[in-house]
């Protein structure tokens, strides 16, 4: 399995469809970002139909699931699909995501942690320095709920 099986004109069709769900939600709309959303979820089970389980389908849907439950298990997914496929950049992005709902949305400081220290380890290995920001952030977060 590579990074970016998925051709480039299918995927910016998925980021316009993205971006229309955010201008909705900026928009207060929420019956359209519902509608958007749906759509999305149609046209990612239409690219894992045609390119199977791919890392970077199963952390989108994560981003717009509601379940907390099942977003943790779809990035919990990602992340091992990605270490398969050797993709830092969703390894980065699903470990991060899973930091912020322990943190931030469960305020469990034991996973929190846990998640917070695979992050870093991420950052230091992939050289990420926008998340540096983010880290600082959770942390603070983090002393605050334990």
């Amino acid at each position: 399995m590579s990074i970016n099986t998925i051709p480039e004109d299918k995927w910016s069709d998925i980021v316009d469809l993205i971006c229309d769900i955010a201008e909705a939600s900026d928009e207060g709309d929420t019956r359209v970002a519902d509608e958007y959303t749906f759509d999305l979820h149609c046209m990612l089970d239409n690219l894992q139909k045609s390119y199977g389980l791919q890392p970077l389908i199963v952390s989108t849907r994560a981003d717009f699931t509601d379940d907390i439950g099942e977003q943790i298990s779809l990035y919990e997914q990602a992340i091992a699909l990605a270490e398969q496929a050797n993709d830092p950049i969703c390894i980065l992005q699903s470990t991060e995501s899973l930091a912020q709902i322990y943190i931030e949305e469960l305020a469990d400081p034991a996973k929190g942690a846990e998640w917070l220290a695979l992050l870093k380890k991420c950052v230091s290995q992939y050289s990420d320095e926008f998340l540096c920001g983010e880290i600082v952030e959770l942390e603070q977060v983090l002393h605050e709920i334990s």
